[in-house]
């Protein structure tokens, strides 16, 4: 099988990997005799325009970072249907391949991988570009330990002062941050955040936040608190812990704000390896808590945590209990902990509307003394009063906005977790994916008591209403019609004379067969009328010169086509060829192909060589690495097939080259030369009578 070469230039050598959009090969660069590697768009994505955008959008955002910790990028084009960047060539293993083998990480290496992707982070973010999908995927360790950071597929430049996601959420929802889950503002954040992830991977082994659906995944990460990874690790410093958590606060304005900030704590951890340090982190689920206090919460359903002074302790909306570790004397009357008010999440208790139980002891007391001393009167009265004690009131519920999120969980969670009756409706998108809610009949805030009858309806998307034009060609127009029908098309007949297809034949159909269009787009169906021409005969034309064979064509309303034509001085060129054959009978204004030869006669001609020279200019030369190989492609007119030859220029001294160059008797030659598998300049075309001489007489 003949190899794959991108523009003459690059051969691919072997797949590499294959990620979300795109095949990874190894390749070589033949102008620079180096390894690369070439990055190509998956088949399905070779059409999408969007795609196509993106991955142009990776080649221009990386094209202008140059750091030892980012993949280079060299070149980018479209070739043999494929659009392809040409990448370094990293030999080593992902870092996903690398915790899957190793597990948890020693902390020194957890450190200095961290720093150098924090430091390719700082250099892209400098230049105005954010990765927005960090992950061990993305981060390539060479076999010489150096870290390269790459994948910059959905990158984007910053160049307006607000930057969104468009409702299109990218990213691993693994290492996604709260603000890129809800298409919200994107900074220079997300990627400390999404990094952050990573250094709490490589730290305890696993991810902070995993479930078993993707959005609940992502529910974590806008309201979940994660354990501390020094709980999983004993061995782990303080200031490490305090570093990890910091950059995976779920508001932007409490992580670190740049990528050298965070370098600048890990290289204080590195310089203080023994001792305590002087890293001050004590952002503590979002808030700075004093330093001298540490509270370590558990995993919260409710969205309210109330501290009792009086009680040392953190009691929850459940009445679930959790210990405060230190000394709580600063903290005064109920403070409210572990909710973040930036991210809402879907269906919670409405905050502030739960009310504290009534304390009713002294009036039950009173209530039963009086059961025993007064009258009925008095016993109802008590009675009435205890039933406002034992019965509580019905909770409420704040509607939240659904869009965006997947309909079949939160259909799940309201109707099971609420009782509340969910509706849907179905519409196309081309932007949403199918099973994605685009809309809600109740507005966010609406507060649902326990008990009413409440309903929500979403409209939720079924994906894009495009279809495949069918194919028609060469099928009678009747059946194309129905065909086209079918396929929720609207048919346009448009009838034109072709002399080659019978009338009532489809020959052609726009937009073209398999193309995508929108149900109930109207596609044009080509239908043949036949000719419009009347029939004729070929006459015979061999022997006759060109102008004779012209006059005998125009005669019968055909046109001459002249496929080549020998030349010989002093001599005339007769027809010696004729498609289609004499007497055959065609449509008029047909085309008649003839070929022109020369009668020679008695006189016998030989082959005859003549001396190319190869010898290239010293810019031609340059970045050309000794030896080369000369390719030389020859193609007679005397011979059907093609024949080839190579030499080697093992160095700039053998130069300049030269070799001899066969031309046939009666023809000509045509040579093209290759440096390697590129084309030297255009081909050279060698006439036989340009160069024959005819011997002198004795």
């Amino acid at each position: 099988m003949n190899p794959v070469i991108l523009n003459n230039r690059y051969e691919l050598l072997s797949k590499m990997g294959i990620g979300g959009m795109a095949y990874v090969y190894k390749a070589k660069d033949k102008a620079l005799n180096r390894i690369v590697a070439i990055k190509t768009l998956k088949d399905e994505y070779a059409q999408d325009k969007d795609f196509i955008k993106r991955f142009k959008d990776e080649a221009l955002s990386v094209a202008k970072l140059s750091h030892e910790s980012i993949v280079n990028v060299y070149d980018v084009g479209y070739d043999n249907n494929m659009n392809y960047i040409v990448m370094e060539c990293v030999e080593g293993t992902t870092l996903s391949n690398y915790l899957e083998s190793a597990g948890p990480l020693d902390i020194k290496e957890v450190v200095d991988i961290s720093m150098q992707i924090f430091a390719a982070l700082e250099h892209a973010h400098n230049n105005g570009i954010i990765h927005r999908d960090i992950k061990p995927q993305n981060i390539l360790i060479s076999k010489n330990g150096r870290i390269k950071v790459t994948d910059f597929g959905i990158a984007k430049a910053i160049n307006a002062q607000t930057l969104t996601t468009d409702n299109k959420t990218f990213g691993s929802v693994h290492y996604i941050s709260p603000e890129q889950a809800k298409g919200g503002f994107l900074s220079s954040s997300t990627d400390i955040y999404s990094t952050g992830i990573v250094m709490y991977e490589m730290a305890t082994g696993h991810v902070p936040y995993d479930a078993d659906t993707p959005i609940s995944i992502v529910m974590k990460h806008l309201q979940d608190t994660p354990i501390p990874p020094i709980d999983y690790r004993r061995d782990m410093p303080e200031e490490l812990n305090k570093i990890i958590l910091k950059a995976i606060q779920k508001k932007p304005s409490d992580r670190y704000q740049t990528a050298a900030d965070v370098m600048a704590d890990l290289k204080k951890l590195n310089n203080n390896a023994n001792s305590k340090g002087d890293i001050t982190l004590d952002f503590i689920n979002g808030e700075v808590l004093p330093s001298d206090e540490t509270v370590t919460l558990p995993e919260v359903t409710e969205d309210d945590l109330f501290l009792e002074e009086d009680n040392a302790i953190v009691r929850g909306n459940t009445g679930k209990v959790i210990k405060i570790k230190e000394k709580t004397d600063k903290i005064t009357g109920p403070r409210l902990i572990n909710y973040d008010e930036e991210y809402n999440v879907p269906l919670i208790y409405a905050r502030g509307r739960k009310k504290k139980e009534k304390k009713y002891f002294f009036t039950t007391l009173i209530a039963l003394i009086c059961v025993l001393s007064l009258s009925a009167f008095f016993i109802v009265f008590a009675i009435d009063e205890m039933a406002k004690v034992v019965v509580p009131e019905p909770k409420e519920y704040e509607v939240l906005n659904y869009v965006t999120y997947e309909y079949e969980t939160i259909k799940k969670k309201l109707e099971t977790d609420f009782n509340i009756s969910v509706l849907m409706k179905e519409a196309y998108s081309d932007e949403t994916p199918p099973g994605i809610i685009m809309d809600q009949d109740v507005e966010p805030g609406r507060i649902f008591k326990e008990g009413a009858k409440n309903t929500i309806t979403f409209t939720v998307s079924v994906g894009s209403n495009y279809v495949e034009v069918p194919e028609c060609v060469g099928k009678d127009y009747r059946i194309a019609e129905n065909i086209i029908i079918n396929a929720g098309l609207i048919p346009e007949k448009v009838e034109q004379y072709n002399q080659d297809i019978p009338a009532g034949e489809v020959y052609a159909v726009s937009p073209s067969e398999t193309i995508k269009v929108k149900y109930g787009e109207t596609v044009k169906i080509y239908v043949s009328l036949g000719s419009e021409f009347e029939k004729t005969t070929v006459p015979d034309l061999f022997g006759l010169t060109k102008e004779k064979a012209a006059g005998a064509l125009l005669e019968r309303n055909l046109i001459m086509n002249v496929m080549s034509e020998e030349e010989v001085p002093g001599k005339e060129s007769l027809v010696s060829y004729q498609y289609p054959a004499a007497d055959t009978e065609v449509y008029e204004n047909s085309t008649i192909d003839i070929k022109l030869s020369v009668d020679y006669g008695d006189t016998v001609y030989e082959d005859i060589t003549v001396k190319y020279t190869f010898d290239p200019t010293i810019a031609e030369l340059a970045g050309m690495e000794m030896p080369i190989t000369l390719r030389f492609k020859f193609e007679y007119s005397d011979q059907d097939e093609d024949f080839q030859t190579t030499a080697v220029i093992s160095s700039i001294e053998k130069l300049p080259y030269q070799r001899d160059v066969r031309i046939p008797a009666k023809g000509e030659t045509k040579m093209t030369v290759f440096i390697g598998s590129v084309i030297y300049k255009e081909p050279i075309i060698y006439k036989y009578f340009d160069h024959y001489k005819e011997t002198p007489e004795p």
